[in-house]
């Protein structure tokens, strides 16, 4: 049986509802990508749930994923509140790291958000959580996180990515082969690479696209968008982001 982990990210969400936000209205661009949701056996958010830290933008959140009967995972991004996620959205648990174990695979998400920062942070201790969940892990892993651990060739968002990507670069070569994909946001647009015998995935922004490979932050659009990921026992059939077309 074939499963499909949804992810989404960076959705912006705001304070005041119906409020335009980079030429597009958050909340409306979340609802379009309903039917995606509605086809995933797991969704999983990576972070930049909300832009301003409001507790209204995630009490809109959380109803909405009230309507959706699939698991749903929270990660923090630099933009969110951790504490706030916690107490408002069901089921979250926004701490140094979570995990659901799902038959033959292992989901791991990191809270890579520093207070005051754009920039992201993994801990030592989450290092060395993260190195003994891939150690002692029966099958294969999925790991989440916000920000971009690797260089994305983007010199704007790549001074904003993972504080001391090396270490945790480091984590994910000694377990490479249990390493289905290490998947992030923050980019703003669609991205993958292997790096040192691991893939990387980046995903775009359900609220605006932002042009890759390039050295100024450049918005390209604003098609609601996504990341699926089917897996298929151990072993993971096919990454691809989907865009909501405008008809």
């Amino acid at each position: 049986m074939t499963l499909k982990i949804l992810q989404i990210s960076d959705c912006h969400l705001l304070e005041s509802l119906q409020q335009s936000h980079y030429g597009a209205v958050p909340e409306e661009q979340l609802e379009k990508l309903s039917s995606i949701v509605e086809q995933a056996d797991y969704v999983i958010f990576t972070g930049d749930l909300v832009h301003d830290a409001s507790i209204s933008a995630y009490q809109w959140l959380a109803r909405w994923c009230e309507g959706f009967d699939v698991p749903i995972m929270f990660i923090a991004g630099n933009h969110d509140s951790p504490k706030i996620m916690e107490q408002e959205l069901p089921g979250c648990e926004a701490t140094d790291i979570q995990v659901y174990n799902v038959k033959d695979w292992q989901f791991i998400g990191l809270n890579s958000h520093k207070d005051n920062t754009t920039s992201g942070f993994v801990s030592e201790a989450q290092l060395a959580a993260l190195d003994n969940m891939l150690r002692k892990g029966s099958g294969k892993s999925l790991v989440f996180l916000h920000h971009q651990p690797v260089n994305v060739r983007s010199s704007g968002i790549d001074k904003q990515g993972l504080l001391q990507q090396k270490n945790i670069q480091k984590v994910f070569e000694v377990h490479k082969e249990r390493i289905g994909g290490v998947f992030f946001g923050h980019i703003h647009h669609e991205w993958e690479m292997q790096f040192k015998g691991v893939n990387y995935y980046g995903c775009p922004s359900t609220l605006y696209q932002t042009k890759g490979d390039c050295d100024d932050y450049i918005i390209t659009g604003n098609l609601p968008s996504c990341r699926m990921i089917e897996l298929d026992g151990n072993k993971t059939l096919a990454s691809y982001c989907v865009y909501h077309e405008v008809t």
